[in-house]
């Protein structure tokens, strides 16, 4: 006599819970990235890039050490992008002169037109969520939460929820980050200082990278009063990977952007 089937229950995921570049840099070194389960220091045990970086096999059972990726290690991951993602890009010219006075008239000490843009990067991701995603192969995973890399001249930062972030709140992040924590995120931005504008490279697994150049006061047209009138300006390049972010949906992220970016009391709607 033949057994009934007997009923299944559902299977709970094994996939290790890891973000993206966690998962890039595991595959850059060889390393499996189910060896680092239970030793994740991110959120909510999550295994990030540091904690590959810090991961030796001999020593897995060893507290682990945050490090700093050397030059030829972040040199190696740039080619392995450059080669692999098909990347395009898209520049806008700002006017941060209203930015500016914004910031002026709410007299806050510290702030500067950098965290405006960085929490505009993150308010245009939420209106176009295919620039806060990722190529995982198959599949494009699309992100809920908005965590910034932020590469300035001398360091970089990862602002974990930055769209739920206060100008303040991004100021300090910028500041109390260690210079040596590993980027890890779902969308950069990169300053760049004595520079007019330039083309970022894209952070694998990330679909969207944007760099900002050094701002310049001149002479821009104003359509209201149909002349030209002093000006602080900056230009801002968006690199986009055309697997995830095709050129149109580029072009609705910046025109949010540039709204959030000139207009900063838009970001309260």
């Amino acid at each position: 006599q033949l057994a009934s089937p007997q009923p299944t229950s559902a299977q709970p995921s094994h996939r290790p819970f890891a973000s993206p570049f966690a998962r890039t840099t595991a595959l850059a070194r060889g390393i499996p990235i189910a060896s680092l389960v239970g030793l994740g220091t991110g959120p909510s045990g999550r295994i990030i890039a540091r904690d590959v970086i810090a991961f030796d096999p001999a020593l897995s059972a060893a507290p682990l050490q945050q490090q700093q990726v050397s030059p030829q290690e972040r040199a190696a991951m740039a080619t392995a992008s450059k080669q692999t993602i098909p990347h395009y890009y898209l520049t806008v010219e700002l006017n941060l002169s209203s930015c500016i006075e914004t910031l002026s008239d709410i007299d806050a000490p510290g702030l500067s037109f950098k965290e405006v843009l960085i929490k505009a990067a993150a308010m245009a991701s939420l209106k176009v969520p295919e620039a806060n995603s990722s190529w995982q192969g198959d599949v494009i995973r699309q992100f809920n939460s908005v965590d910034i890399n932020v590469t300035l001249t001398n360091h970089g930062v990862t602002l974990l929820g930055c769209h739920a972030l206060s100008l303040s709140q991004i100021r300090d992040g910028l500041l109390s980050v260690p210079a040596t924590q590993p980027l890890d995120g779902t969308f950069s931005v990169v300053f760049q200082d004595h520079v007019t504008s330039f083309q970022p490279i894209i952070r694998s697994p990330q679909a969207c990278c944007l760099a900002v150049g050094s701002p310049r006061d001149r002479l821009a047209f104003d359509p209201v009063s149909e002349s030209f009138i002093p000006a602080t300006m900056v230009a801002a390049s968006l690199s986009c990977d055309h697997r995830v972010v095709d050129g149109a949906v580029g072009a609705q992220w910046l025109k949010w952007f540039v709204k959030y970016a000139e207009t900063p009391a838009a970001m309260l709607l």
